[in-house]
């Protein structure tokens, strides 16, 4: 939307900016509402790693990237758990292996996928540079090559302090203050935060699960909004507005 122009073709950057997304593990009727970070910033990265292909009955006349790659998934383990410092919430994973040869071959080439998640700019762009070097120094002692793809994704979507008291009275008023609750950040991302690079931006929480039960994460096969939660999440952000007007 940024790049479309969305700021000109609404006549202006507005003062602030405020959204929201489901938050499954809350029962409809709360609402999250966090200082600071509160989801965070995203790489998503591909390696791919080159061998040399040939018969499954004479790996000795091959170079396997598979082989390469099952190293290299236990090696980015340590980026988080011998690289980075303990007091920085850190994801680095591996999520898909994918080679080009058919089954009972060794490949020419395995890929893999997955995603560096930060709260700080700094350990997210170690982690990265880790990664490349781990990527190089792993194919190189399988006798393989390795090319690293970064593809940054998104920031961390922080709360700006001037809008907090704002945003602490929109809840209270929607959902009453004993139902503004403040659980930890999560380490899912979210595009909300290119806003707020560029004006003050406030993101909630809006409960959505079921209350009595457990329910499904995002993402999950099993997933299912509580649809009492839809108009708590519109009068949020219509209250949002108006006491940003009010206070601004």
């Amino acid at each position: 939307m940024l790049d479309g122009g969305v700021w000109e073709k609404s006549g202006g950057k507005p003062d602030c900016i405020f959204g929201l997304h489901n938050r499954p593990e809350l029962p409809a009727g709360k609402v999250a509402v966090l200082d600071g970070p509160i989801m965070a910033g995203k790489i998503n990265f591909r390696v791919t790693l080159r061998g040399k292909p040939g018969h499954g009955g004479s790996p000795h006349k091959c170079v396997d990237p598979v082989v390469a790659g099952a190293a290299l998934v236990d090696g980015v383990q340590t980026i988080v758990s011998r690289s980075t410092d303990p007091q920085d919430a850190l994801v680095c994973a591996v999520y898909s292996l994918h080679t080009d040869a058919p089954d009972f071959f060794v490949p020419a080439t395995l890929t893999m996928t997955g995603s560096i998640r930060y709260f700080r700019d700094a350990a997210g762009q170690r982690a990265a540079e880790r990664l490349k070097v781990l990527a190089a120094g792993v194919a190189a002692a399988y006798g393989c090559q390795a090319e690293t793809e970064l593809f940054p994704q998104v920031p961390v979507t922080r709360n700006a302090p001037s809008l907090a008291e704002i945003a602490r009275r929109a809840a209270a008023v929607t959902v009453g203050a004993e139902n503004t609750v403040s659980p930890p950040p999560d380490m899912g991302s979210e595009d909300f935060a290119v806003y707020g690079m560029e004006i003050p931006s406030f993101f909630y929480w809006l409960g959505s699960g079921y209350p009595g039960r457990e329910n499904a994460p995002w993402h999950s096969p099993q997933f299912c909004t509580n649809d009492a939660a839809l108009p708590l999440g519109a009068a949020l952000l219509a209250r949002s507005a108006l006491l940003a007007l009010e206070c601004l």
